[in-house]
C-alpha cells in the first residue's frame, strides 16, 4: 500500500515547520485484500513535490525512515 499527502492534510507546509515543531498526522493506507497477516515494515519519507526526487533525512544515510515490526492480522 502507498499513500502520499500533504503534511496535516495540507494545513502545515514544510516551509512553515521550525526546529522542534511536532506536526501530527494520520495516515490509512488499504492493504491489497490479498496481503498476508504477518509483521510489516512501513516506510515513511520526504519528497520534492516539483523533482519527485526523495529527500535526505538529516543525519541518515537513507531517505526514509522504517518503522520494524507492525502487526497485521486478521479481521
Amino acid at each position: 500500500a502507498q499513500q502520499d499527502n500533504h503534511p496535516a492534510l495540507g494545513t502545515m507546509a514544510t516551509s512553515r515547520w521550525q526546529p522542534g515543531d511536532l506536526i501530527q498526522d494520520v495516515y490509512e493506507p488499504v492493504l491489497a485484500d490479498n496481503a498476508p497477516p504477518g509483521e510489516y515494515r512501513i516506510l515513511l519519507g520526504f519528497y520534492d513535490l516539483a523533482s519527485g526526487q526523495r529527500l535526505p533525512l538529516q543525519g541518515r544515510s537513507e531517505k526514509y525512515f522504517a518503522l520494524e515490526g507492525v502487526r497485521v492480522q486478521d479481521d
